[in-house]
């Protein structure tokens, strides 16, 4: 059994294990699923999610307050945020802050970079979604877990993405955009996109 503390100290939790040490401020993130952090080391699967958008093999679901344990194993990957932001690692203040940027995003706009699953396992793959760029236009995204490279669920994601954006939402523009180092991505949006 790996080591586990938790300990309180004013309105901030500081939880460590043998895999992982993080702070969470819960006045931020009202933050209350510690058993399954500690107990799971992780769990990548959730089984009760309810999906507003499905495909073949995906399903969409958005991030809320118990999910910090799925943002770490998608977020905290450097293979993952490498191409995201400018140092290339996320540091666990940058996972949270990008949970609550989601949790924004939806309380305001009802869009975010939302959490899709592999419909067969229901396994985490990643978020794919979009976010504000100007009024009526959108700037669409993905990151997807390491193991879910190059089995087309970006492209199957992002055309999701897009009918939702168009026939759901009434966008008038989606944008997308790429780190010109990542070449599987931007085949990603040439695929998405028809280009």
């Amino acid at each position: 059994m790996a080591h586990r503390s938790v300990t309180l100290s004013d309105n901030n939790i500081f939880i460590s294990t043998h895999f992982f040490y993080f702070e969470i401020n819960i006045s931020s993130l009202m933050f209350f699923y510690f058993y399954d952090i500690l107990s799971k080391n992780l769990e990548t699967r959730c089984p009760l999610r309810d999906f507003f958008i499905k495909t073949k093999r995906i399903g969409f679901s958005k991030w809320n307050e118990i999910d910090l344990n799925l943002a770490i194993q998608l977020w905290g990957d450097k293979e993952v945020t490498r191409f995201i932001c400018s140092t290339g690692i996320f540091t666990k203040e940058d996972i949270i802050h990008r949970l609550e940027t989601e949790f924004q995003n939806e309380k305001l706009f009802q869009i975010q970079y939302w959490p899709i699953f592999e419909l067969s396992t229901m396994e985490l793959i990643g978020c794919c979604g979009i976010r504000p760029f100007d009024r009526c236009s959108y700037e669409i995204g993905s990151h997807l877990r390491k193991i879910y490279w190059g089995m087309g669920y970006a492209s199957e994601a992002a055309k999701a993405v897009i009918d939702y954006s168009f026939d759901v939402l009434k966008a008038d523009k989606l944008y997308a955009g790429h780190h010109p180092q990542n070449g599987a991505s931007k085949v990603s949006a040439q695929i998405s996109t028809g280009s």
